[in-house]
């Protein structure tokens, strides 16, 4: 997602579509938080299921679970978004991380679709105030999440969250469901919320179908899409000289037209 005021947009946007098109794992860092390995049995009720389930919390440790029935299927990204054939990143320009593996140590003001995820803290794009309408994340492997992850929905926003097959969500707390043993204080599956616009923010990948194949999509379409754009030639030439102000860099596009 990208912000716009005015004509001007914030240079962010062009790293991030290259970090995007050339990075195969995201990292982002501030402070440290440690992680603490842990092991757990628990026995999770599931509506109509009820599956005794070993948690683990250490890194590279994925949870193997049958799909819940009482999860809705998390469909295709093609679902909830229709603009990959208008913009050069197409599905992925949706998401403020897209990438094979991601580790967040700082917050992150937005939305994810990662394929192995290390959310050490919570992430979630902060507009409540309508002008997002729905937020999509799609975590295939949460290996840690926090549960303070994701925003709210209200009255002016909604939130659509998938997870992929191999894990276990449990949905029996409408208001507070759970992946792997953690609870998600900010999504709620069937809640009786009157200020929520969405009622039902869960979902899973259902046989063996994936919201999104973020590997290959990665290796081919935007891959593809790199070699493409390393050919054309630039409209605008920006250096380090254009920004006398570090703090402040803006490229003003007013001059410049939508070309093929």
């Amino acid at each position: 997602m990208l912000n716009k005021k005015g004509k001007e947009w914030a240079l962010s946007c062009v790293a991030l579509s290259a970090a995007v098109l050339m990075g195969i794992s995201t990292t982002v860092q501030a402070d440290t938080t440690g992680n603490a390995n842990s092991t757990n049995t628990s026995i999770a009720k599931n509506g109509i299921n009820s599956v005794a389930t070993t948690q683990s919390a250490s890194n590279g440790t994925a949870v193997t679970q049958a799909a819940n029935d009482s999860v809705q299927d998390g469909g295709h990204v093609s679902d909830d978004f229709s603009n990959e054939d208008s913009n050069q990143l197409g599905y992925a320009s949706n998401f403020h991380i897209f990438a094979n593996e991601a580790h967040l140590n700082a917050h992150t003001n937005g939305n994810v679709a990662v394929g192995d995820f290390y959310g050490n803290v919570n992430f979630g794009t902060n507009i409540i105030d309508g002008t997002l309408e729905k937020e999509v994340s799609y975590i295939q492997t949460p290996h840690n999440i926090s549960s303070s992850s994701f925003v709210n929905s209200n009255e002016n926003r909604a939130n659509k969250v998938v997870f992929g097959e191999n894990n276990d969500i449990d949905v029996s707390n409408k208001n507070r469901p759970s992946i792997n043993g953690t609870y998600l204080d900010h999504i709620k599956n069937g809640s009786d919320d009157a200020n929520s616009i969405d009622e039902d923010e869960i979902y899973q990948d259902k046989n063996g179908n994936k919201y999104i194949n973020i590997e290959n999509y990665l290796d081919q379409f935007l891959s593809n899409k790199s070699t493409s754009l390393a050919t054309m030639t630039p409209q605008i030439k920006v250096t380090n000289d254009d920004f006398p102000d570090q703090n402040q860099r803006v490229i003003n596009l007013q001059d410049y037209e939508v070309t093929d």
